[in-house]
């Protein structure tokens, strides 16, 4: 199978990481806040609105603040059936990136529901991420009946500084939303309930190559405000040049990991620290073989894996051969065809070298000898695929599926 050209991966998995992990939740809460307080007292906008609308009213309430000096770098819109509230220090768990509320906010977003068409491309409330000449991003919320700024991301937080200001003469969001109305009419045909959400990134600059603007379009199950087992569900994901409107990638995924709360009923928070992985060749089948360090207690039946490709697709399971047993040896776990592309699974390897547990991307579960099998430093997870993984610019990351939450992840 060739190998796949790794800069455009890095690139790509970037925009996820920030689009995703960074922004995190506020593709699923966008946005008024609780207790919010506004900076200069700015007005908002009536019913739901479209990126340009919403965008002058950001400028103007950041205009003054803290200096000014403020670039825009990301704006998202939500649209959602059922009105929600999410803690906003959630959605940057797990980044290294720490944010501050202003004095007298809540730091909560509740955000309401929307009764418009999905395919409009407008939301009753948006968010805003402006970045100054310090490296400090400010976080404006602009909704229908205000607008403020609700706090600041520290200038210790790296990854925003990959993010390219947005330019002007951007497309506005009904023209990205319209560009994949078919896949979103369909997929909600399916999926009635689902939620929308439309995030603008003016561009991402890494390794030495540059991506332009573009519409990030997401269609998701996943529930709006993230349980704290996590949940798997299904999506459809769009990438839409944000300057011409042309459509770069659509994809539906029918299994995703969902986000999950880290907090709240009685259930205790783990994570996963994947270390640099050994990568290894027999035939057709590559191992990425991943040492880990993990919270005490963690145990298979509370969480699954997923991987991401450059492209935002999660990246297509294997199922696991008859050969490759539990208590078996690691080469008995071979790699199968993978529909046409690049698939994986993996497996728990003890520190003799047998195996645990191993995991079924399609079925999101592990498959044990009797019961869950406790994790430990000791241990390793080996990703097996049909091509190779190690250096791709893949993203893998860990969810939960239990009873607590579950958090860590990797580039490959």
């Amino acid at each position: 199978m060739p190998r796949r050209s790794r800069t455009p991966a890095l690139i790509g998995v970037v925009v996820i990481v920030i689009v995703v992990l960074v922004l995190g939740l506020f593709l699923s809460g966008l946005l008024s806040f609780s207790g919010m307080k506004s900076s200069t007292g700015n007005g908002g906008t009536s019913g739901a609105m479209t990126y340009l609308q919403a965008a002058p009213v950001a400028s103007s309430q950041v205009a003054g603040f803290s200096g000014g000096g403020w670039a825009l770098l990301e704006a998202s819109g939500y649209d959602s059936n059922q009105a929600a509230n999410l803690p906003f220090g959630e959605t940057l768990s797990g980044t290294g990136c720490a944010f501050t509320p202003l004095p007298g906010s809540t730091g909560t977003i509740s955000f309401p529901a929307f009764t418009g068409s999905f395919t409009s491309g407008t939301a009753p409330s948006w968010a805003f991420l402006f970045r100054n000449a310090s490296g400090y991003v400010a976080v404006v919320a602009v909704t229908e009946g205000g607008s403020s700024v609700i706090g600041t991301i520290s200038s210790a937080c790296g990854l925003f500084g990959l993010i390219l200001p947005v330019p002007s003469g951007i497309v506005n969001s009904p023209g990205a939303v319209s560009a994949v109305a078919s896949n979103i009419s369909a997929f909600l045909q399916a999926h009635p309930g689902a939620n929308e959400s439309f995030a603008l990134l003016g561009g991402v600059s890494f390794l030495g190559a540059r991506i332009g603007p573009e519409w990030a379009v997401t269609i998701s199950t996943c529930p709006a405000t993230p349980s704290l087992t996590g949940s798997v569900g299904s999506s459809f994901n769009a990438t839409v040049n944000a300057t011409s409107g042309g459509v770069i990638y659509a994809q539906t995924t029918p299994s995703v990991g969902c986000a999950s709360s880290g907090s709240g009923g009685g259930g205790q928070p783990f994570s996963i620290t994947f270390g640099t992985g050994t990568p290894s060749q027999a035939g057709s089948t590559y191992d990425d073989l991943l040492p880990i360090a993990v919270t005490n207690g963690l145990t298979t039946n509370l969480f699954g894996l997923q991987i991401t490709e450059g492209t935002g697709a999660v990246l297509g399971g294997l199922i696991p051969p008859s050969t490759c047993l539990v208590n078996g040896p690691l080469s008995g776990c071979t790699a199968t065809s993978g529909n046409g592309g690049q698939a994986w699974y993996a497996v728990l390897l003890s520190p003799g070298g047998s195996v645990l547990a191993i995991y079924d991307p399609l079925a999101t579960n592990w498959q044990t000898a009797s019961g869950p099998v406790t994790l430990s430093n000791s241990q390793s997870i080996v990703l097996i695929s049909n091509s190779p993984l190690a250096g791709s610019g893949d993203f893998l990351s860990a969810f939960g599926t239990g009873s607590s939450s579950v958090s860590g992840s990797t580039f490959l």
